[in-house]
């Protein structure tokens, strides 16, 4: 078949049939709506078209705005394709990128990445320093700039999942048991639900959420639901927490034996999936099967540095390709943290530390702790395989947003002989002490 445009390759994708007794299901048929092959790689796809229709890119471009979008991820990949096409300038505007090849993406599509050190990946209207503040301070400051495709709150996010995802498995599968979905947005879960609504159906709707100290690509956890305008937890049977382990678990599992290329969020919903199907593996009252449903989100490639971090032992990880695929134990995290306080501060206007800023250039630009050095992540990714840039008679304190990144550093330094500190909880605890930081004057 010949297509005209690329966005005309969105939805329609397959709807795979798993082989449930490879998984001790005897009862449940289980499926999987394949939605990494939509053309940019992810569900997302859906959901820029669903905010995005041509006449409103029409518009847009007859009027010189640009887009932008809180987003760190799959979203903006999507947005900035779509934008390219229309020559419309797009702007994504993060808390953090955790990813390092979609950030790679991202720049190579020409992204403008505003990039903050946020709590979390995800967006929290109530901070007015968190990506929303920010897209709200952009767009006053410029009221004719830009165009907030609000991907948390955009009732299209949901509709266009109503209209096309969920319509196209309900045409396969008529009568559904169970959808079970991870909530990002709560869009494409939400379009489920609001099918199911609107055609009386009597299907559960499970959610799966990572876990509170967890992090997994485009999940959120139960404390960070709130965020999103889309979310309703009435409308949820249940919640599911999933562990990474857990979805890395599944996930090896499914791409070996079904060949299914997704990625971790994949791997959770699936999670989620068997649990779910096992705690329920029986015939319906009038002796059909059950069946049960959820989504392969995006691709595997992406997630690779992702992986390799949680599960070394499939990549080799004494390679040294890869310098963070590292777990420090815990009498290293001890020795290695430092306390974002006065004697901290002290030693490091003293000279007594080195300390080092891994964030990249801008964001080191827009604030930074006084007499810090900068050295972004990505570089030392490069020169640490050679060896280290930094001198050997002081001891190092590396800084980042959170200080997990940090902490990585540290360990590594530490172990290489040169001795070495993390800022413990980083610029987000730094700044919570009210200690002082380098902002630019302005004017």
């Amino acid at each position: 078949m010949i297509y005209q445009r690329i966005e005309d390759l969105i939805g329609q994708t397959p709807l795979l049939k798993l082989d449930t007794r490879y998984y001790g299901i005897e009862h449940v048929d289980l499926y999987v709506k394949l939605e990494y092959l939509n053309p940019f790689g992810s569900i997302k796809d859906r959901t820029l078209r669903g905010m995005l229709p041509d006449d409103v890119l029409s518009q847009l471009k007859e009027e010189g705005k640009g887009l932008i979008e809180s987003s760190s991820g799959n979203t903006a990949k999507a947005a900035q394709v779509i934008a390219n096409k229309y020559d419309i300038p797009f702007t994504s505007v993060t808390n953090r990128i955790k990813i390092p090849e979609v950030e790679q993406v991202l720049r190579y599509l020409g992204t403008n990445i505003v990039a903050l050190p946020g709590r979390s990946e995800c967006a929290d209207p109530n901070d007015a320093d968190d990506a929303i503040g920010v897209i709200t301070r952009m767009m006053h400051d410029a009221p004719r700039a830009y165009h907030h495709t609000s991907q948390y709150t955009n009732r299209d996010n949901t509709a266009i999942h109503t209209t096309t995802t969920a319509q196209e498995v309900y045409d396969d599968l008529p009568e559904i048991d169970a959808v079970v979905m991870s909530v990002g947005t709560g869009g494409s879960s939400g379009g489920f639900i609001e099918y199911a609504k609107q055609y009386n159906k009597s299907t559960s709707h499970i959610g799966v959420v990572a876990h509170p100290s967890d992090f997994i690509p485009g999940i959120r956890t139960q404390n960070e639901l709130f965020e999103t305008d889309l979310f309703h937890r009435d409308d949820f049977d249940a919640l599911h927490e999933v562990s990474s382990q857990d979805a890395l678990g599944v996930l090896r599992d499914v791409v070996r034996h079904e060949g299914i290329l997704a990625g971790p969020t994949t791997g959770a919903n699936l999670a989620g999936l068997l649990e779910y199907a096992r705690e329920n593996d029986s015939l319906r009252a009038d002796g059909s099967r059950r069946v049960m449903v959820t989504v392969a989100c995006d691709r595997l490639e992406t997630y690779m540095s992702y992986i390799m971090k949680r599960q070394p032992e499939l990549f080799a990880a004494t390679s040294r390709s890869d310098l963070f695929a590292i777990e420090p134990i815990a009498e290293e995290v001890a020795a290695a943290e430092m306390s974002a306080d006065q004697a901290t501060l002290a030693q490091i206007q003293k000279g007594e530390v080195i300390a080092i800023d891994t964030r990249g250039v801008k964001p080191y630009g827009q604030f930074h702790i006084e007499g810090s050095l900068n050295y972004p992540e990505e570089l030392l990714r490069e020169v640490l395989v050679n060896g280290s840039p930094f001198p050997d008679h002081k001891p190092l304190l590396f800084v980042c947003p959170r200080g997990d990144r940090s902490l990585l550093l540290a360990t590594l330094m530490t172990r290489r002989g040169i001795k070495s500190h993390s800022l413990a909880g980083g610029l987000l605890a730094w700044r919570s002490s009210g200690l002082g930081l380098v902002r630019p004057r302005h004017g």
